[in-house]
């Protein structure tokens, strides 16, 4: 993904709107379910990282619960539960 190639690179900011951008597109542009969820995830844990490198406690506890429901949703989904 290329907003972790920036965030590698130590372009934080850039990598930080590359992620934001993944969810509007897939909010106009939506795959199947499977990819919106795994691609939803990545950047949420990658806008994580980045708050965390930041020392903005907040964002993580908001991002990571809500990759962990996305993560279960996707398991379940593919367990035909």
């Amino acid at each position: 993904m290329l907003a972790e190639v920036s965030a590698m690179q130590g372009e934080l900011q850039q990598a930080a709107q590359l992620y934001r951008w993944v969810f509007s597109e897939l909010e106009s542009n939506p795959l199947d379910r499977d990819q919106t969820l795994l691609r939803r995830g990545r950047a949420l844990a990658g806008l994580a990282a980045l708050a965390l490198e930041w020392n903005d406690w907040r964002q993580p506890k908001t991002c990571y619960p809500r990759r962990r429901r996305w993560a279960m949703r996707l398991a379940l989904n593919a367990f035909g539960a």
